[in-house]
């Protein structure tokens, strides 16, 4: 602790030696020049092997979590170090770093260093635990544990504290300022960190819901696929229904059985198990596939073997052929059953809810192609229907990640227009299938590239002239999109972008404007190297990315107060450097 002098006493200044003041005046010395360069690039290195463990966690936090604490503790100087991640009322230890051991949690409350940090949502900085500090953190116990000095960073995500990194030191030596911000830009890591892992594992979730519907869509498409190639032949449907019925749902053995009086008569059958053509059961409650019919519900038993009482004629039945669970779903049309499907395997392990679930859309396909052969025309209007449903949804889902991607991007860049063009070309060019793609708005009488994509090189501040002979410029003065399959052949069309399409060497061009009330202050281009014109599906979505970009510019003129860009051509400022040109 700094004294000072007493009453009445003066200190008297030493005159600095010449040397030493020439010293000063010529800056830091070589060495510490060399020092600091030395905790730059240890802290580089420390970013860098944080970001490497961030790339590789997928859905696990804890090696990056324990990265982080190990790089605070070390580069800040710390005797340990811990990571807590906050769930709003409690704290959690996600890392631990150091011999002191990790520090015990109490009460989230305002008396303790890390609740103090998440509710004021600033940084605690105690320089030395004596009894003032004691008195002031009462929930601590960093003092009991030898701890002298307690530096506390808030993890924040968009303002809402969502956990802790504390640094201590047995000494009390307080952090250095360089520290302290050391401090600050690992807690934004781990805050990085933890937001990765958060959307890796919601996207597992949904990658694993988008898996299984996608299974069950493969199963129902193969069925409906044979059915549409066999419309007066019903046998090789059935075939079909059991095969997949056998692969999707992980059965050892699979038969489709269709009512024939008072027998269940053997129509259809995939597996190990051998099955006479002529096979039959009884319609009676003894036997699995009876007991569905009477019942018309599902059946599901676990071991068949055992259950000797309850179906005595199918448990006979597991025991003479080497099954054990057994699941029988009916075939059901207008509430009168006309068959049933079973699976079997030969150990015992039940079917889970979504195999069972899959099972009866298999039996409803039955139904659907025994009773359906003679309505062939109105069988194959069904397929087209679904074909086309799931077109559109797949496209609207496409559709919907874009639009997704540039509103986040827009959201998290209120007043940064550069990273929403950026993103919107970005995607642009991916789900229209373009090669290049360009953003450009208007300045004066020029288009100037703002945002670019792709393999072209093309500088930002590229500019090309409104004129009817680039498609940019014919864009603009049209207000309306301009699509050409071949831009290099259309010489007469588009004299000067046919030219520089040659000169870069790409083909078919589309440009769309960027219009604000009908104003146009734009226009977003895609290109591709050969002549492959987009789809009215590529023309309308890029519309819509092009009525992001509008969003994105007028959301970005609003937020900060700047004047609006316009149509109008006026003459470019003499003061500006030439630009490089384009005419595209």
């Amino acid at each position: 602790m700094a004294r000072r002098a007493g009453p009445g006493k003066t200190k008297r200044k030493r005159a600095r030696p010449a040397a030493a003041r020439s010293e000063a005046r010529r800056g830091p010395s070589r060495l510490e020049l060399e020092r600091r360069l030395a905790e730059a690039l240890e802290q580089q290195a420390a970013t860098v092997e944080i970001l490497n463990a961030i790339s590789r966690a997928g859905g696990d936090l804890e090696p990056v979590m324990h990265t982080v604490a190990e790089s605070a503790a070390r580069l800040c100087e710390a005797s340990d170090a811990q990571i807590f991640r906050f769930d709003g009322t409690t704290f959690h230890l996600a890392a631990s770093h150091g011999p002191l051991g990790p520090a015990r949690t109490g009460p989230v409350t305002r008396g303790s260093m890390a609740g103090r940090a998440v509710i004021d949502r600033q940084t605690i900085h105690v320089c030395n635990v004596d009894g003032a500090a004691v008195h002031e953190f009462p929930d601590s116990v960093a003092w009991r544990m030898g701890r002298r000095t307690v530096l506390v960073e808030p993890l924040l995500r968009d303002g809402v504290p969502i956990g802790v990194i504390l640094i201590r030191r047995m000494e009390p030596r307080p952090f250095s300022d360089r520290q302290l911000a050391l401090l600050k830009a690992f807690a934004a890591q781990a805050v990085i960190a933890i937001e990765n892992v958060r959307l890796y594992t919601e996207l597992q979730v949904r990658n694993q819901a988008l898996s299984e519907a996608l299974e069950q869509q493969t199963a129902t498409a193969n069925i409906l696929n044979v059915i549409s190639a066999s419309p007066t032949d019903l046998q090789p449907v059935l075939d079909a229904v059991v095969e997949s019925a056998a692969r999707f749902c992980g059965a050892d053995d699979v038969s489709l059985f269709r009512l024939e009086g008072d027998r269940l008569r053997g129509d259809a059958h995939h597996g190990p198990v051998h099955q006479p053509p002529d096979f039959h059961l009884p319609v009676a409650r003894g036997s699995v596939g009876g007991r569905t019919v009477l019942e018309r519900r599902t059946i599901h038993v676990a071991d068949l073997q055992a259950e000797t009482d309850e179906f005595p004629e199918a448990s006979a039945n597991a025991r003479a052929f080497g099954f054990r669970t057994t699941l029988s779903v009916p075939l059901v049309r207008e509430d009168t059953p006309i068959g049933v499907i079973q699976l079997r395997r030969a150990e015992m392990r039940p079917f889970t809810e979504k195999q069972i679930a899959l099972l009866q859309t298999f039996a409803d396909q039955a139904v659907i192609a025994i009773e359906n052969v003679r309505l062939f025309t109105e069988l194959q209007e069904k397929n087209r229907a679904l074909t086309e449903a799931h077109r559109q949804v797949t496209e609207a889902l496409e559709q919907q990640t874009a639009t997704a991607d540039i509103l986040r991007v827009i959201s998290g860049s209120p007043t940064d227009l550069g990273p929403v063009l950026d993103a919107v070309v970005e995607s642009a060019a991916r789900f229209c299938g373009a090669d290049d793609a360009s953003l450009f708005r208007i300045d004066g009488d020029e288009l100037r590239a703002d945002a670019h994509h792709g393999p072209v090189p093309q500088p930002i501040g590229l500019r090309m002239p409104i004129v009817r002979g680039t498609v940019g410029g014919r864009t603009v003065l049209d207000r309306r999109p301009v699509h050409v399959r071949d831009l290099q052949s259309a010489t007469d069309e588009f004299p000067e972008g046919s030219e520089f399409a040659r000169t870069v060497g790409h083909r078919t061009t589309l440009s769309v404007p960027l219009l604000r009330e009908g104003t146009p202050i734009g226009v977003i281009q895609l290109r591709r190297a050969d002549v492959s014109p987009f789809t009215d599906k590529q023309i309308a979505l890029l519309q819509t990315f092009a009525d992001q970009a509008v969003i994105a510019i007028e959301n970005t003129r609003l937020f900060t107060g700047s004047r609006p860009a316009t149509g109008s051509s006026p003459t470019a400022s003499p003061s500006r450097p030439p630009p490089p040109r384009s005419c595209a």
